[in-house]
Order: structure tokens, then sequence, then C-alpha cells
């Protein structure tokens, strides 16, 4: 599983990457000097608001590998730092 999980994190890197290439590409074909945009036209501009949506919350308990959570099982507690707060004159927790 975790196997399949690596392979699918390199095909969308890929998939990214191709992008990026073709974007590069165009970024380099455009030519400053045929089009003027006046310093008003482009604070006039509405701000990019992009359609598409994100994944969120991508490394979260429900999304981890079975393996990778029988990992997480085995592995020591965190240590007890809340018993540090005494300590801190700064009001936030250890």
């Amino acid at each position: 599983e975790l196997t399949r999980e690596a392979t699918s994190l390199a095909d969308r890197t890929n998939v990214l990457q191709a992008r990026i290439d073709r974007l590069a590409i165009k970024v380099t074909q455009l030519d400053s000097g045929v089009e003027e945009v006046s310093l008003q036209d482009i604070q006039m501009r509405k701000a990019f608001r992009s359609a598409r949506t994100f994944q969120q919350q991508l490394f979260s308990r429900t999304t981890m590998p079975s393996a990778m959570l029988a990992t997480y099982a085995r592995c020591d507690r965190p240590p007890p730092l809340e018993r540090l707060n005494e300590f801190r004159d700064d009001g936030r927790d250890a």
C-alpha cells in the first residue's frame, strides 16, 4: 500500500511539473513590447480568484496509509509537556 501511495504521489508530481514547464514556455514567449499596460489598468483589475478547489487536510489520520498508521500506533506517546507550564512566564503552553 505504501508503494501505491508513493507511486500516486510521484504521478501527481510529474503532472504538476509538466504544467509548470508548459507555463514557463508561455511566459518566455510573452513579448512585453507588444502590449503596454498602464499602472492604473493594473490597479483597477480585480484580484484573481481561482475556480479550482484544493484538497485540504491531505495529511490526516483518515487519509494516512494503513502501513504508516500501524507504525504510528507502535510509537511511544509524546512526553507530558504540559507539566512544564508552571515554569513558563509568558502564559503559553509548553
